[in-house]
């Protein structure tokens, strides 16, 4: 009799158990199937190399130092974060990167953010995070490699 007690004890775990993993699996499956928001911006192909702090990269020549391209779905953003490390992200805002009015500014020369005037939305340059306003996730960001003379961009 104790035998088949711990049995069926043991028996009575392991359902539970298996339908706790049951469980689990099912939330992990239905939340990889949905989309990410920046699935849904454009992609678009960027390979430039700029040369910052001379000619018309000047203001690329100090930490901090930041200008708008052309390039992207609707120009670029690059930003100097530290002697050697760039930030490069498109001005299509995140808000609806299709909408020629959702274009990114820099608040200021040589600020730390930049506003959507369409949206209100509001970023930090340094990480591209959005810091106010409507915009699903942060600015769309391309890599970038500076080998301390030339900044080359692409995607």
């Amino acid at each position: 009799m104790f035998y088949t007690v711990k049995l069926s004890q043991y028996q009575s775990l392991m359902k539970r158990v298996l339908l706790k993993l049951n469980l689990l699996l099912t939330i992990l499956i239905i939340s990889s199937c949905s989309k990410d928001e920046s699935d849904k911006f454009p992609n678009v192909s960027i390979n430039l190399t700029i040369y910052p702090g001379t000619g018309s990269y000047y203001a690329l020549g100090a930490v901090g130092g930041s200008m708008t391209l052309n390039g992207g779905v609707n120009g670029l953003i690059i930003y100097r974060r530290s002697t050697n490390e760039f930030m490069v992200y498109d001005r299509a805002c995140t808000y609806d990167p299709t909408n020629p009015c959702e274009q990114i500014e820099i608040e200021n020369e040589g600020g730390f953010t930049a506003k959507d005037e369409c949206c209100g939305s509001i970023f930090l340059l340094s990480t591209g995070e959005n810091w106010d306003g409507p915009a699903p996730y942060g600015l769309k960001r391309y890599p970038s490699y500076y080998d301390g003379t030339s900044l080359t961009i692409w995607n």
